[in-house]
């Protein structure tokens, strides 16, 4: 732990206030740290000799020649970061070996054998929160299961018409198709790196086959099919911007007359706060912009406009509902500005009856002996004395997997999120959730986080995606 951070770590107990000196596995970041950590600390040897994921760490070795080779350059690197390693959960010279709940062999990536076997003997779903199930322990079998989404169209249709837990019906098409997984999944392929020299079976694919013939080999052996035109000069002379400006004053004119034309109020307090006030701003093509130090100038739009652009953000078909913070970074970031951006927001959002429905409550602490403790399986927990005490007091121990992203407080947060911006999409109604997922995925993935301030599309992309309100109010 730095120093400076340690007493942000403190627990009391009977004895006194103690902190942490070391990371503990129980801090909300404590696993993205140690996994970023642990990158940067094989960054020479991942994908060559070595997996890690968290703790769970693989030397692998094409000949055994190179396996003494591998370990000894392991063993350095960790040395280096004065690592130590559990001799009780070490394995060496295996041939197969369970890593991240599949099973890693010397032809391949096998799925794992006892989570076949439970779907294999899985009776037919009698309710709701089975079908879920279902669902749930198919995903950790996706990647070894071709076309799963075919597959398992008629569970989907059985989950759109069960909106409650009374009218759950699995009928005799959802049945037929869970017969068919089964048999399918006794014969599931194992995943491997294809060999020099080996026949493989490809998809022909006519419209990405002419694509990558124009990426890959001169331009007279194309097919027909393409066209293409060389350019001798840009086919764009001048820049051509569309442009929704507000009707009429607005809190605008003040300034672009100052900018524009140098005309201020006679009023020497007004003349100077306007004075003040222009610092802040620019005018561009004619339109006025509000200066960023740290990003573009974002444009400035009336008040009709500012009602459209909370509007398609909060409801639109990429909205969800969102609080009025995340929604005037969101709005700030697709490039519009208006005074009391937050105050406004914030009207809006109490004018909303699915959010006044749908709000966070707050919740009173309840004192008293918890009913289960949650933790990963590190000695400390799994072994006396904390077992034993949780026997004596009647408290159920939980132990987590790093193969179940379940378990993962991120993507428990990132669920909840997608929860809650599905309830407020439907108000209240109760159905036709699924239509809306989608949706709700897309606001996710393009609101900016907290954690970093950027949204995920960007983090993937490298830019930022146009959404619905820059359509309708167009910025320049």
């Amino acid at each position: 732990m730095d120093p400076k951070d340690e007493e942000k770590t403190a627990f009391y107990t009977d004895e006194g206030t103690f902190c942490y000196t070391k990371m503990s596995f129980g801090l909300k970041n404590a696993g993205v740290t140690y996994q970023c950590f642990m990158n940067q600390l094989f960054e020479e040897q991942r994908d060559r000799n070595v997996e890690i994921y968290v703790d769970d760490l693989v030397i692998k070795s094409k000949h055994e020649e190179g396996m003494l080779r591998d370990i000894r350059e392991t063993f350095q690197t960790l040395r280096r970061a004065n690592m130590k390693l559990n001799p009780g959960k070490c394995s060496s010279r295996v041939e197969e070996g369970k890593f991240l709940g599949v099973l890693v062999t010397k032809g391949g990536i096998r799925a794992n054998p006892e989570k076949v076997e439970a779907l294999i003997q899985m009776k037919s779903p009698k309710s709701l929160k089975e079908l879920q199930w279902l669902n749930g322990r198919l995903v950790a079998l996706n990647r070894f299961l071709s076309k799963i989404a075919t597959r398992t169209l008629s569970f989907m249709a059985v989950l759109r018409r069960s909106t409650r837990k009374s009218k759950f019906c699995w009928d005799c098409e959802a049945e037929e198709a869970f017969q068919d997984l089964k048999k399918h999944l006794g014969i599931l392929p194992t995943i491997a790196t294809p060999q020099p020299g080996e026949t493989l079976i490809l998809g022909s694919n006519k419209k990405a086959d002419a694509l990558s013939k124009l990426a890959a080999i001169a331009f007279d052996h194309l097919a027909k099919e393409v066209k293409v035109e060389t350019l001798q000069q840009p086919s764009v002379t001048k820049a051509t911007v569309t442009y929704v400006g507000t009707q009429g004053d607005s809190w605008m004119t003040p300034l672009l007359e100052y900018l524009q034309e140098g005309k201020v109020s006679k009023d020497k307090e007004e003349e100077r706060k306007l004075r003040v006030k222009a610092l802040q701003y620019e005018v561009i093509e004619g339109g006025l912009y509000r200066k960023s130090y740290l990003g573009p100038s974002v444009e400035c739009i009336g008040s009709e406009e500012a009602e459209y652009v909370i509007r398609e953000i909060r409801e639109g078909i990429c909205g969800m509902h969102m609080g009025a913070k995340m929604l005037v970074a969101r709005a700030i970031r697709a490039g519009y500005y208006w005074p009391a951006m937050f105050f406004s927001v914030v009207t809006e959002i109490q004018k909303c009856d699915h959010c006044l429905i749908h709000a966070p409550m707050g919740r009173k602490p309840k004192f008293g002996l918890s009913y289960a403790i949650i933790c990963d399986n590190g000695k400390q927990f799994a072994n006396n004395p904390l077992r034993e005490w949780c026997l004596q007091l009647n408290i159920k121990q939980k132990f987590t997997s790093v193969a179940h992203p379940q378990a993962s407080g991120q993507v428990e947060q990132a669920n909840r999120s997608m929860v809650e911006g599905i309830k407020a999409r439907l108000g209240r109604e109760k159905g036709s959730w699924v239509e809306e997922l989608p949706h709700v995925l897309w606001a996710h993935r393009t609101m900016p986080k907290t954690s970093n301030g950027e949204t995920p599309f960007r983090l993937t992309y490298g830019t930022e995606a146009m959404i619905p309100a820059e359509i309708g109010a167009p910025n320049r």
